[in-house]
């Protein structure tokens, strides 16, 4: 019976030192909990402390990143919870307790509490008990104006966030910290996930869509269904969102449903989703069918659940403002810049040449646009190379026979001009097809300039719309244009050898391998007055796929565009191509890899 005793005390001692020990190694911590705002409101940084250690004397807490627009000067923009007030106010050493709250000029928040305020008061040093509970909170007012985003706040040194020892000759601790991000949002009053608006999509590509969520409640978990049009979409995966909140997606069940129609159960688990205004939730992969140009397609959304955090149905539940969007489908189309090099006289203007430069005269950028759509808005940026602005700057831009209806808008900002081009109506779009739509002029500004020179003009943030007002999608923008002055500063006319190749040369395409689409550059050189000639392309069989160029020309640089199609303007498989350079004088071939 005594060993069974001995036993038994012997189990209490030890589980008494494990949960000792236990005890003695949990962390100090402080967490600043933060919630969400709506601009033009308020926000609160509650700050709550858990102290397990013994001999603790003070603490120094330093939190970094507050927002300089945030406003402290109404009202009382800081105040004491229950263990702040027990601790700083009535003080645990009487009058010798002191505190310190400050917001510093670097937008930093210091917060201190000390028990002593002199080295004579030392003796009278008091500990701080194990607690756990709210310290303080801050109180900030948001602008109107704010943005909609996560603002994140910063601890802003380990060395900044300190206990200090009791008795003052004991060692300092530092404290685990974690602070919550601040959402700045509209928030709704119901909670709902809905689609995109109506979009466009490649016929034979990947289409992804949003799906958003909006909500007042943090959301735990949930599930939608979506139905699509299984002989033209077919649902590959999801994608987190912006607003995921960290959760799993799951594609838990694809049946076939009633005409055609195919449904998919998506469920999402694993995080937490905080009040926010509309944003992505996931988005829908679909890989589409390839289908003829102006196809369209149905998905919906319906069977919403949305849970909180214990896996409760959230009682707001709203249905989705938007249940169903259609998809456009569309081939990519393709923005060119049409460069074509070539000796230009002074004096002359010859805009069919595709580029004509002058001595202090004019210089003609046509844009030509590929399109299976109608369009009515061509908007993009062509940027001028970095100190070579002072030799353009904008003149006008012109409409072409494409566009039946004209007017523009450009912004220049000396080192690129943004243009918008309204370059039909709504009515009278600009037509499926290929062909320019409008030319940027530039006046030239080459006066002491040592010449030649050449200039790169870069075309980004391109956008093009259709008739319905929806953005196309585009699978090829030739992006950069390389403009050669070589013209003399005496208005003479361009004598033998100015600035024109020495020898012919057909160059290796660029990109290649390639996908959709590539560029052959080929020269013509100095001597000769004109060339007949042809570039072609053809199959490792040895057959005539497409002709690139053909015709006669003069000296110069040259560039000929492919976009892997052949002379019926169907596109050709992946594989191993020729491209030949034929004439009396000069044959080259080359090879290139098209890729899918």
């Amino acid at each position: 019976m005594k060993i069974f005793k001995i036993l038994f005390l012997g189990i209490v001692l030890v589980v008494f030192n494990l949960a000792y020990l236990a005890a003695a190694t949990l962390p100090d911590t402080i967490t600043v909990k933060a919630g969400t705002a709506k601009p033009g409101g308020t926000v609160t940084l509650t700050v709550a402390m858990k102290l397990h250690s013994a001999s603790i004397g003070g603490f120094i807490i330093n939190i970094g990143g507050v927002p300089a627009d945030w406003d402290t000067t109404a009202g009382l923009w800081w105040a004491w919870q229950p263990i702040g007030e027990g601790l700083a106010r009535n003080g645990l050493n009487g009058p010798n307790s002191s505190a310190l709250v400050k917001l510093n000029a670097d937008r930093s928040l210091n917060i201190g509490i000390f028990c002593s305020q002199s080295f004579s008061n030392l003796l009278k040093f008091q500990e701080i008990p194990a607690i756990s509970g709210d310290l303080m909170t801050f109180t900030f007012k948001i602008p109107a104006n704010a943005k909609e985003e996560t603002v994140t706040l910063n601890n802003v040194a380990d060395t900044a966030n300190i206990m200090l020892p009791f008795p003052v000759t004991g060692p300092t601790f530092y404290l685990d910290y974690t602070i919550e991000p601040v959402v700045i949002a509209n928030i709704p009053d119901y909670d709902a996930l809905q689609l995109v608006a109506s979009q466009g999509g490649l016929s034979g590509k990947t289409v992804n869509m949003s799906v958003k969520v909006e909500n007042k409640d943090v959301i735990g978990s949930g599930s939608f269904k979506i139905t699509y049009p299984s002989s033209t979409l077919s649902l590959k995966g999801v994608a987190a969102g912006t607003r995921s909140g960290g959760m799993t997606f799951t594609i838990s069940s694809i049946a076939l449903a009633a005409a055609g129609d195919s449904t998919a159960t998506i469920s999402f688990s694993g995080g937490s989703i905080s009040a926010g205004g509309l944003a992505d939730l996931c988005v829908l992969q679909f890989t589409a069918a390839k289908v003829s140009s102006g196809s369209s397609a149905n998905v919906s959304l319906s069977n919403v659940v949305l849970k909180d955090a214990v896996g409760t149905a959230l009682a707001a539940l709203q249905q989705p403002t938007t249940g169903t969007t259609g998809i456009s489908f569309f081939y990519g189309d393709t923005l060119f810049i049409d460069v074509k090099s070539g000796v230009h006289q002074p004096g002359t203007a010859d805009e069919t040449s595709g580029i004509s430069v002058i001595q202090n005269g004019k210089l003609y950028l046509p844009i030509r646009i590929k399109n299976s759509v109608p369009l009515t808005v061509v908007r993009l940026y062509i940027k001028e190379e970095a100190g070579k602005e002072d030799i353009l700057s904008f003149s006008e831009i012109q409409g072409s026979t494409r566009t039946t209806s004209f007017n523009a808008s450009v912004a220049d900002s000396g080192s690129y001009i943004q243009v918008i081009a309204f370059a039909g109506t709504i009515l009278s779009p600009v037509p499926a097809g290929d062909g320019v739509v409008c030319t940027v002029i530039y006046d030239t500004h080459t006066t002491g300039v040592q010449l030649p020179v050449d200039i790169n003009l870069t075309v980004v943030g391109v956008e093009i719309y259709d008739n319905t007002g929806l953005s196309v999608g585009m699978e090829k923008v030739n992006g950069v244009a390389t403009i050669d002055f070589r013209v003399p500063e005496n208005n003479e006319n361009v004598g033998p050898g100015a600035t024109l190749p020495k020898a012919f040369a057909l160059a290796q395409n660029h990109p290649n391998p390639f996908n959709p689409s590539t560029t052959v550059n080929y020269q013509i050189p100095d001597g000769v007055s004109a060339v007949s000639f042809t570039l072609n392309v053809f199959d490792i069989r040895g057959r005539l796929i497409k002709t690139l160029a053909s015709g006669i020309k003069g000296p110069g640089y040259y560039s000929a565009f492919w976009d892997g199609s052949d002379q019926n303007g169907q596109k050709v498989s992946s594989g191993i191509y020729f491209y030949r350079f034929t004439s009396a004088d000069y044959t080259q071939t080359r090879k290139m890899v098209l890729l899918k």
